[in-house]
């Protein structure tokens, strides 16, 4: 009894560490992610099927928990599509601002007359 309870203490924060490491996934999918790079998780698997964080219980229901992968490239794409748009935008509020500024107004005191 005093075995099993150790080594509950001793696996457990290792699932955790494990299922932050990789994003707060599915359980089942980090199982199958930890296999798929060859890491050594059979001695974790019930206590990783078993965890459940608060991310995790907000997100049940939200496309079965499993968190999507955008690449690089895409991330990269959509950044500078926003920085391309928010240049765009400052620069038709200052051609905006040219033309509704009066171009025959005279300035009250002009710098070569004082």
């Amino acid at each position: 009894m005093q075995q099993s309870f150790e080594l509950m203490c001793r696996n457990r924060p290792g699932a955790i560490t494990l299922h932050r490491a990789h994003r707060l996934p599915n359980n089942r999918v980090l199982l199958l992610n930890l296999e798929a790079k060859g890491i050594a998780h059979k001695h974790l698997k019930g206590y990783i099927l078993s965890v459940s964080c608060d991310a995790c219980r907000v997100a049940i229901g939200k496309c079965d928990n499993k968190t999507s992968n955008v690449d690089l490239a895409k991330r990269e794409r959509i950044a500078q599509q926003n920085k391309t748009k928010k240049v765009l935008e400052f620069d038709l509020s200052q051609i905006q601002q040219v033309i509704q500024t009066p171009s025959n107004a005279i300035p009250l005191r002009t710098p070569w007359i004082s």
